[in-house]
């Protein structure tokens, strides 16, 4: 992890045996901003091509593709084959045996809407792949933003211990000098304790956010995960979804899907309860008779036949589409909520978005202030003439303030990958 190897080397640089001149520190620094280069685009690619459970949806899509040809097709033609053990006799002769083949055709139209609802049933699949792959890319997106978070809480922390270490040597100087008090001594001592414990907290919990993110892409929980140095503050966006914009979500098209499907079993429902007809050819082998000459005698038999079902029970036709209009009326119900939702969401995610940023604002021209106001009163206190306590409460405000920005900054990522989602983006 770059920023934590950064304050290994800064520190050994800055140490006592000098373990790496500032040449090799400037070229590791190079080397750094080029690991960089495996950004959040690459790792949402890296995620769609590994995700397990993404690749099980894709193939629930294309196994329902197969399904298309199968909802098509007429049923296989019957063959059938009947030996007469005792010889049925007619007048031209006795019937050895009989070869039968029937095809079944189903109503006018059929073939064509079980081809239709099969089609709507994988592109239903598609969509539903599309939601998880969008929400696996706003859960990615917000686990590298949280590590985003933590890194740079991680930094900040350190930059403070470094500058309270500062504070220390300094008020060391004018105590050993009679100019300084061993009250301020203590104050700052048990001001980095604290930070110190903090700090040990923060690295503590890179683990499992770490481990979070590398599953999410299907990673080895132990490896490396780079992180951006910066983030940029975002621009405020306008935009009120209407119906063009939600029926871009994957959630708002596969409750479409459903309502087409739900429209075409209806129409299949209809079409169950009409005949369905049946065309056939028998051919029949048929003995000579030895004991009478007669015209046709021995000839083989040709009976083509057509027959049809009578569908009288009607119980369960009118069933099937009753069940039908019942479903429609229940995903039209369920996709007005849906959109209902998704809106909400959306202003919620909107405002959220819209008060990072201005949090953001806020925050960086507070720590900036506080900065300065910090090494006025860090130039007073080395004179003699300022306060050490107000001096620790102004670093106190800088490290706050500068915690505030990062998460803010974070937040506002957050809020857009959430638009995002909601959208279908």
């Amino acid at each position: 992890m770059i920023m934590n190897n950064y304050k290994l080397i800064k520190d050994r640089a800055a140490g006592p045996t000098g373990l790496l001149s500032a040449g090799l520190l400037i070229l590791f620094l190079l080397f750094a901003t080029a690991l960089q280069a495996q950004t959040l685009n690459e790792y949402l690619q890296f995620a769609g091509e590994n995700n397990p459970t993404l690749q099980a949806r894709y193939k629930a899509y294309e196994s329902a593709m197969q399904r298309v040809a199968q909802a098509a097709s007429l049923p296989d033609p019957r063959l059938s084959f009947a030996y007469f053990v005792s010889p049925v006799e007619t007048r031209v002769g006795p019937q050895n045996a009989k070869l039968s083949l029937t095809q079944q055709f189903p109503w006018f139209g059929t073939l064509k809407e079980q081809g239709m609802l099969a089609t709507t049933y994988a592109e239903l699949k598609y969509t539903e792949f599309m939601d998880y792959r969008n929400k696996l890319f706003f859960e990615v997106k917000s686990s590298y933003y949280d590590l985003y978070e933590l890194y740079r809480e991680i930094e900040i922390v350190r930059e403070n211990l470094d500058l309270l270490h500062s504070f220390e040597n300094m008020v060391k100087v004018k105590y050993e000098n009679g100019k300084g008090s061993m009250a301020d001594l203590i104050r700052v001592q048990m001001r980095i304790e604290a930070l110190d414990t903090e700090l040990e907290i923060l690295l503590k919990e890179i683990r499992p956010l770490s481990v979070k993110f590398n599953t999410l892409l299907h990673r080895a929980p132990g490896d490396t995960v780079l992180i951006a140095d910066t983030l940029a503050v975002l621009e405020k966006d306008r935009l009120q979804p209407g119906p063009e914009e939600l029926a871009r979500n994957p959630q708002i098209m596969a409750l479409m899907k459903r309502l087409d499907m739900s429209i075409l079993e209806e129409s299949l429902a209809k079409k169950s309860g009409l005949p369905q007809f049946a065309a056939g050819l028998d051919y029949v082998w048929v003995g000579q008779r030895t004991d009478v000459e007669l015209p046709g005698n021995g000839r083989n038999v040709l009976m083509p036949m057509i027959s049809a079902s009578i569908p009288i029970y009607r119980k369960k036709y009118r069933a099937a589409e009753e069940e039908a209009r019942l479903n429609y009326q229940r995903f039209e119900l369920e996709k007005t909520g849906r959109e209902e939702l998704l809106t909400s969401l959306y202003e919620k995610y909107r405002f959220d978005l819209e008060s990072s940023i201005d949090n953001s604002i806020l925050y960086q021209g507070l720590y900036q202030k506080a900065g300065h106001a910090l090494r006025i009163l860090t130039s007073e206190y080395s004179t003699g003439q300022g306060d050490f306590v107000e001096l620790l409460r102004m670093d106190e405000e800088l490290l706050k303030y500068k915690l505030a920005f990062e998460k803010s900054l974070a937040g506002q990522h957050k809020s857009r990958a959430g638009l995002e989602y909601i959208l279908g983006q």
